[in-house]
């Protein structure tokens, strides 16, 4: 059984790091982390691509622009393909957001008022449930004022059930 599973949340939440501890966890051999905010549409087809050669495939997305708003032109691939879809909304507060995303030196957003603008918009999508209406998957929210392993593992408890559930 191959899985999908997409891990959104506003920026500075933790969804890079969350990925890289369920890949470590899955084994990179196993595990393609497809970063789904990339709005170039041939360099996401390319990782598109790679991704589909893998039983394990984390995304990460803030917004994922297009990708937010029409997921079936993507998710449609992985379908065909038979891979189950697990999505998951990490939750924070925004103080917790906002000081990790000034922590880091290649980001430009260092002004509360424009991040908060940012964790504003994810919250409003999220709230009118666009990604999992048009995904057509129920999302589970984790409280991410844990540390990123222990969301790691509630992930991985969750793709152990599903496994369980499907007979494999």
């Amino acid at each position: 059984m191959r899985h999908i599973i997409v891990i959104r949340g506003p920026t500075g939440i933790g969804k890079t790091t969350v990925a890289r501890c369920v890949i470590s966890r899955l084994g990179v051999k196993r595990a393609y982390h497809l970063k789904l905010d990339e709005i170039r549409p041939s360099i996401f087809n390319r990782y598109l691509h790679e991704a589909l050669n893998y039983e394990f495939v984390i995304g990460e997305m803030y917004s994922g622009n297009s990708h937010t708003l029409n997921p079936e032109e993507w998710l449609t691939q992985f379908r065909e393909r038979d891979y189950v879809l697990l999505s998951f909304v990490l939750q924070a507060p925004i103080e917790q957001c906002f000081n990790r995303v000034r922590q880091r030196k290649e980001n430009a957003i260092v002004d509360h008022v424009e991040y908060q603008s940012l964790y504003d918009w994810f919250s409003k999508v999220q709230e009118l449930g666009i990604f999992s209406e048009k995904a057509k998957v129920q999302e589970i929210t984790i409280d991410a004022r844990q540390e990123p392993k222990e969301i790691a593992d509630e992930i991985m408890e969750c793709i152990r059930k599903e496994k369980e559930k499907m007979g494999s």
